[in-house]
C-alpha cells in the first residue's frame, strides 16, 4: 500500500506541472557554461545545466516565478518565468567583476581570517540549526574512460565479466526522497533508478553529499572550516560581490602543507549570517585531482543549505583512465528549524507545527505504523498468486529487477529502500539536468541490449563468431555455448587453467578439469550437471566427480554426489596453486593429503543474503596415502606425508569406512541490524550472521561422535574507506572422537607461508598448518580494522598512496593449547599487493614473528 501510494504521489505531482522551460546557458563569446545553477526561491527547487549549457525546469502555471542564475565566474542574473514566457531560452551570462572595499586591518592580518572566525564560530548552529526536513534529490554520475590498457580490460572481463573498452560511457542516475529528523535520523526512500553502468559500484560520493563541510572532517579530509583550520590553512580575502539583498565575501583557500588531507580554492561567505553561500575547492587523490562544487540557498528564515552539488575527477592508474562526473540536485519540502537557534518561531501555532511537522517525520523514520505492515503482507501474497499465474512475464521482470539493483549506500542512517516500476514513472519525467549527447547514447544503448531479441533459438552458437583458431583456443578456456532459447547452456572445461594442474608428493603431477551443463525450466526451475575428471600421475590414479543439482523452487534444491579423488586434510590452509609452486621449486608442501571414496545427497532450503538450511547424509571411504615422490624436481627432499598437532595420533589417519548425517544453519539477524549514520560520523553497523551446524559421525567399527560448532561474523564500516570486521566460533565434539578421522576434526584458517594468492581476512598466518587441528573443542575469535590512515600512511612519501592499513588481533583456545597472533599490514600497494608482519604467543610465551605477501590475482 506504501508503495503504490508512492507511485500515485509521484504521478500527480508530475501533472501538477504544465510548464516544461527548455533553454542554453552561454558566456558573451557564446560558449556554453556547464553545471550553472537556476533555483527557483519560490518552489525551493531548481536545477543545472548539463556539460552542453542546456537546461531544463518545470514550473506551475498559476503564476509567474523568478529564477536565479548563478555560476562562480559570472554575475547573478534573475529571470522571470510565467506560462507567457518564450521558449526556449538563450541566456547570456557576463563575466563578473569583483568589488574590494575599504577594510580595516588588524595587525597586518588579512581580513580573511575575520571572516573565517566567525563562520567558524558558528558552524554548531549551522549543523544543528534544521529539526527536520524531507527533500527530493536527482543524483546522476557518468563515467567516460578515455584509457583502458588491453591488460586491465581482460582482468576485468575476467573478474567482472565486463567488456570495458576505451571511449565507452556509462550513466547511473536516480530520484530519491529523503527524511531527516533531528539529530541524526535519516530515512531513504528510491524513487527510481536507471543505469547503463555494467556492474553494481559502490562509490562513496553520496557520503560526501550527505556530509557538511561545517564537519570538523569528511572522511580523511580536513574541513576549511574546522576549528584546527588555522592551523591547516591560510587564507586570503579576493573581493565580494552582491546576490540579492546579500553581500557575498570570497575567501581563497591555501593549504599550509601539501596533503592529500587538505582542500584548496575558493569558498563564499554570506555578509552578516556567516555562513556558506558556495565552494569551489579540489583536493588531491594518488589517481587524480578532484573537483568539488557546492551552491547554497536560502531555503527557510535566513538558513542556508546546499541546493546542489557537483563532482569531478579526472585521472586513472594501472592502465585506465577516465573522467568522472557526479551532479546532484535537492528540492527541500517542510523544512523545520530548531527554535534553540531560531527563537523568532517559538510562537505558540508555529511551535506546534513545527512539533507536529518533526514528530511525523520522526515516526516514519523510527516505527513502521502497523496497518502498514499488514498490508505489506497482503499485497506479498497477491504478489504470490500473480507470480503463479504469470510466470514467464516474472522472469523478465526478476531479471529486470535484479540488473536495476540500487547498492545499499553509507550515508543514510535506516534506509529503507523502495523502488517503483521504472515502467509505470518513467525517470525523464524527474530529470532535473538535461543529459548530454554522450550520456542519452549510453543509456539509449543500455535500453536496447535489455530489450534485445534472443537470436539463439534453434541452434547452438559460440560468443565468438571469429576464425576456427580462435573458436579452438575459447573452447579450450571455457566457453559457453547456448541452445534452445538459451534455456541449454554449456560450459566447456578449462584445459589451461593454472588451478588444473597440480604438484605435489603425493600425486606427484595431477591434472584435473570440469565442465558443466545447464538446463533452465522456468523462471523457478534449474538443472544442472557437473563432471570432473582428472588423473593422479604418481599413484596412478583416476580422479572423478560428478555433482547432479536440482532447484525445483525458488528456495529449494536438492544434489548428489559421487567422485573418488585426492583430499586436503585441512581444505582451509595454503592456495592450491601456491602449494604446488612451492613443492615444485621449494620442496615445502605445506598440505597432507588422504584419498577418498564418497557419495552423498543433501538439501538446501535458501534465501539469498538472508538464510540457508541444510540437510544432508554423506558416505566415506577414506584412507592415507604415502608420497609417491622423495624429491622434488630440483633434489630437495620432500617431508612425510602426516600431519602433526597435539589431538592427532595414528588412529587418526588410519582408513576408515563411515557415516555422516548433519545439518547447518545460516542467518543474518536482521533483528539487531542498527545501521547508523549522521551528521557526524560515518558508521555503519550491519546485522551479523550466525551459523549453526551439527553432524552425527558414525561407523560399525569406531563408535559414532556428536559435533556441534556456532560462528558468528559482522563487518561494521566506519567511513567508505575504513572498515571493522570479526568473528568468533566454537565447537565441541561428544562420544567417541578419540578415532575420528582428521578430515572430520575442527580445522581453521590457517596460512604458514610467506607468499599467498588472494587474502582471507580471518586467517592466522604464524602457526604450523594442524598443530591446533582438534577432535576435542575449541574457541577462536580474530577482530580486523582497516582504515586509510593509521600509522606508516602518516609519512610524506606514503601519504600520496592509495594503499590503506589494518591492524587485527586473534586467538584460538582448545583444552591443550592456546594461541594469540597480533598483525600490522600495508594492504592494497598497487591495487594487488598486501604485506603483512605478524607476532603469535602461545600458552608458553612469545612464539614466532613473520613477515608474509600477499598478491590479490
Amino acid at each position: 500500500m506504501r508503495l503504490l501510494l508512492s507511485i500515485c504521489l509521484v504521478i500527480i505531482s508530475s501533472f501538477a506541472y504544465a510548464i516544461n522551460i527548455e533553454g542554453t546557458l552561454k558566456n558573451v563569446k557564446g560558449e556554453p557554461i556547464p553545471y550553472a545553477t537556476l533555483y527557483v526561491t519560490e518552489l525551493t527547487t531548481g536545477t543545472t545545466t548539463n556539460i552542453e549549457g542546456c537546461f531544463t525546469l518545470d514550473i506551475p502555471d498559476d503564476k509567474s516565478y523568478e529564477v536565479l542564475i548563478r555560476c562562480v565566474g559570472y554575475k547573478s542574473q534573475t529571470l522571470h518565468l510565467s506560462q507567457e514566457t518564450l521558449l526556449p531560452l538563450n541566456i547570456t551570462l557576463v563575466d563578473m567583476n569583483f568589488q574590494i572595499p575599504d577594510v580595516k586591518v588588524r595587525r597586518g592580518e588579512d581580513p580573511a581570517y575575520d571572516i573565517m572566525r566567525k563562520t567558524i564560530g558558528l558552524r554548531h548552529q549551522h549543523l544543528n540549526e534544521i529539526n527536520s526536513y524531507k527533500a527530493n534529490i536527482y543524483l546522476r554520475g557518468t563515467i567516460a574512460f578515455t584509457k583502458v590498457s588491453r591488460l586491465m580490460s581482460y582482468q576485468i572481463k575476467r573478474r567482472e565479466g565486463v567488456d570495458i573498452k576505451q571511449g565507452d560511457v556509462f550513466v547511473d542516475e536516480s530520484y530519491r526522497q529523503v527524511l531527516f529528523a533531528y539529530p541524526d535520523q535519516y530515512k531513504q526512500k528510491v524513487i527510481q533508478h536507471k543505469s547503463s553502468m555494467p556492474v553494481d559500484l559502490d562509490l562513496p560520493i553520496i557520503d560526501f553529499l550527505a556530509a557538511s563541510l561545517y564537519q570538523p572532517s569528511i572522511e580523511i579530509m580536513i574541513s576549511p572550516f574546522s576549528p584546527s583550520a588555522f592551523r591547516q590553512y591560510k587564507f586570503r580575502y579576493e573581493g565580494f560581490f552582491y546576490d540579492g539583498d546579500y553581500s557575498v565575501n570570497i575567501v581563497q583557500v591555501i593549504p599550509r602543507l601539501k596533503s592529500k588531507q587538505l582542500y584548496s580554492g575558493k569558498i563564499y561567505i554570506v555578509e552578516g549570517l556567516w555562513c556558506i553561500h558556495s565552494v569551489d575547492l579540489s583536493f588531491d587523490t594518488p589517481v587524480g585531482p578532484v573537483k568539488m562544487h557546492q551552491n547554497f540557498h536560502e531555503v527557510k528564515g535566513k538558513v542556508w543549505l546546499p541546493v546542489d552539488h557537483r563532482y569531478e575527477f579526472s585521472g586513472g592508474a594501472l592502465g585506465i583512465k577516465g573522467n568522472v562526473q557526479y551532479v546532484a540536485n535537492f528540492k527541500y519540502l517542510d523544512v523545520a528549524l530548531n527554535p534553540t537557534f531560531h527563537p523568532n518561531i517559538n510562537s505558540t501555532i508555529a511551535q506546534n507545527r513545527q512539533n507536529e511537522s518533526v514528530k511525523e517525520i520522526q515516526k516514519s523514520i523510527i516505527k513502521q505504523p502497523k496497518k502498514e505492515k499488514i498490508e505489506t503482507q497482503s499485497t506479498a501474497k497477491k504478489q504470490e498468486k500473480t507470480k503463479k499465474i504469470d510466470s514467464k512475464q516474472k522472469t523478465k521482470d526478476k531479471n529486470q529487477t535484479e540488473r536495476q539493483k540500487i547498492t545499499k549506500i553509507p550515508s543514510i542512517k535506516e534506509m529503507q529502500f523502495e523502488i517503483t516500476s521504472y515502467q509505470q514513472v518513467p525517470l525523464d519525467s524527474f530529470r532535473t539536468v538535461p543529459l548530454s549527447t554522450n550520456e542519452k547514447s549510453s543509456l539509449k544503448n543500455a535500453s536496447m541490449k535489455n530489450q534485445m531479441p534472443n537470436d539463439r533459438v534453434g541452434e547452438i552458437v559460440s560468443k565468438s563468431n571469429n576464425t576456427f583458431l580462435k573458436d579452438t583456443y575459447n573452447f579450450m578456456t571455457g566457453e559457453t555455448y547456448y541452445y534452445n532459447d538459451s534455456t541449454w547452456r554449456f560450459t566447456s572445461a578449462n584445459f589451461i587453467r593454472l588451478n588444473s594442474f597440480v604438484y605435489n608428493p603425493v600425486d606427484g603431477f595431477a591434472y584435473n578439469i570440469d565442465s558443466k551443463l545447464s538446463h533452465y525450466i522456468d523462471n523457478e526451475k534449474k538443472f544442472e550437471i557437473k563432471p570432473m575428471l582428472g588423473y593422479s600421475f604418481g599413484p596412478s590414479k583416476l580422479n572423478w566427480d560428478l555433482k547432479l543439482w536440482y532447484k525445483y523452487s525458488p528456495i529449494s534444491s536438492i544434489s548428489l554426489q559421487a567422485g573418488e579423488d585426492t583430499k586436503d586434510m585441512n581444505p582451509f590452509i595454503v592456495d592450491p596453486l601456491v602449494n604446488s609452486l612451492s613443492s615444485f621449486f621449494l620442496g615445502d608442501n605445506f598440505k597432507k593429503y588422504y584419498r577418498k571414496k564418497y557419495f552423498s545427497i543433501a538439501h538446501t532450503f535458501s534465501k539469498k543474503n538472508n538464510w540457508m538450511q541444510k540437510l544432508y547424509y554423506s558416505h566415506k571411504n577414506v584412507y592415507q596415502m604415502d608420497n609417491s615422490l622423495s624429491k622434488n624436481v630440483f633434489d630437495s627432499e620432500f617431508s612425510t606425508n602426516t600431519p602433526t598437532g597435539e589431538y592427532i595420533n595414528a588412529s587418526n589417519l588410519q582408513s576408515q569406512d563411515y557415516h555422516v548425517v548433519g545439518a547447518s544453519f545460516r542467518t543474518r539477524l536482521s533483528f539487531l541490524d542498527n545501521q547508523k549514520n549522521s551528521k557526524y560520523t560515518n558508521l555503519r553497523v550491519f546485522a551479523p550472521y550466525l551459523g549453526l551446524a551439527y553432524k552425527y559421525i558414525f561407523s560399525n567399527s569406531l563408535g559414532s561422535a556428536h559435533r556441534f560448532e556456532v560462528n558468528m561474523e559482522q563487518k561494521i564500516i566506519t567511513s567508505p574507506s575504513a572498515w571493522v570486521r570479526w568473528d568468533l566460533a566454537a565447537g565441541k565434539t561428544f562420544g567417541d572422537n578419540e578415532n575420528l578421522h582428521i578430515s572430520e576434526f575442527f580445522n581453521y584458517r590457517i596460512q604458514p607461508i610467506p607468499l599467498r594468492i588472494t587474502n582471507d581476512y580471518f586467517s592466522f598466518y604464524n602457526t604450523d598448518a594442524y598443530s591446533l587441528s582438534t577432535n576435542d573443542g575449541y574457541f577462536k575469535s580474530k577482530v580486523i580494522f582497516r582504515t586509510p590512515y593509521l600509522l606508516l600512511k602518516y609519512l610524506p612519501f606514503l601519504s600520496s598512496s592509495l594503499s590503506r592499513e589494518e591492524i587485527s588481533g586473534g586467538v584460538i583456545y582448545t583444552p591443550k593449547t592456546q594461541y594469540y597472533e597480533v598483525s600490522y599490514a600495508f594492504t592494497e600497494l598497487l591495487f594487488m599487493f598486501d604485506i603483512y608482519v605478524s607476532s603469535s604467543f602461545n600458552q608458553d610465551g612469545f612464539n614466532n614473528v613473520g613477515v608474509s605477501l600477499v598478491i590479490d590475482l
